[in-house]
């Protein structure tokens, strides 16, 4: 693994770019765009070993923060979907640069894989998609969130917001401005014009309804892989807010999917 800073002097990214342990024919590339706020936490573990396997395999892999987020510049109060959208973008031309691909392909997770799939819509240098229980709609996501925080601290009598601080300015500990939740309630996959990723494949954890985000991903890509795995995530799940997102199967499945593209 090699830890460095990319992107724009005065506010960089951070990223880890993990080298290809073994040689390919052809240079392959995976940009991993991480999810948001407490589900950034969970998923750290599995995007971790998700990068390590694939790199293991002989791909070049970046993952990086988003601007105000993990170890990038910035604060959270300062962010915006449309600077995130550009991240993406920024990461995808960076690991080009250290590759040498000409294409590259993403994997995003939650409102990642929806960054993912919205920042790469217009280019022509993505070769595939894959997709981990991606948000359809922002404004059932920022809903979802807030009644999960609600279960979460009726658990927990004892825990209180500051005095002064409305309950609706942070979600689970991290903090949400007004314009940056209207932003994201804004987000709507129904609404997707297009796609430039060649292949997309949507992975769905079990017990996500993934109906509606699938019909329309379908509309875009009439060959779209569509893959159900065993892990259940526990995204909406009060009780494991804090826990670890251990998906193994998940991590496997997405491995496949780039080994079985090699062979075809």
């Amino acid at each position: 693994m090699h830890p460095f800073h990319f992107g724009s002097g005065k506010q960089p990214l951070f990223g880890v770019y993990h080298a290809p342990g073994v040689a390919r024919s052809v240079v392959e590339a995976v940009v991993i765009c991480q999810p948001l706020g407490h589900e950034y936490i969970r998923a750290h573990r599995s995007l971790r070993n998700l990068a390590t396997r694939l790199s293991q395999g002989g791909l070049h892999v970046l993952r990086f923060d988003y601007f105000g987020c993990g170890d990038s510049a910035g604060d959270l109060k300062d962010a915006t979907f449309e600077r995130w959208r550009k991240d993406v973008a920024t990461a995808i031309d960076e690991l080009k640069d250290m590759s040498g691909a000409t294409r590259v392909s993403v994997v995003g997770v939650r409102f990642g894989a929806t960054l993912a799939l919205l920042a790469t819509a217009s280019r022509r240098d993505i070769e595939t998609a894959v997709l981990w229980d991606p948000v359809a709609r922002g404004a059932v996501y920022i809903e979802e969130l807030a009644n999960l925080q609600q279960r979460w601290l009726a658990s927990r009598p004892r825990l209180t917001p500051p005095p002064g601080r409305k309950e609706q300015e942070e979600l689970l500990g991290f903090p949400l401005r007004p314009a940056l939740k209207q932003e994201l309630e804004a987000v709507d996959l129904g609404q997707t014009a297009a796609t430039g990723a060649r292949r997309i494949v949507l992975v769905n954890s079990a017990g996500m309804d993934a109906a509606a985000v699938g019909t329309r991903l379908a509309a875009l890509q009439p060959d779209l892989v569509v893959e159900t795995m065993a892990d259940d995530c526990a995204w909406h799940h009060a009780g494991s807010v804090h826990h670890a997102v251990l998906a193994t199967a998940i991590v496997e499945g997405i491995s496949r999917c780039f080994e079985t593209r090699r062979r075809a």
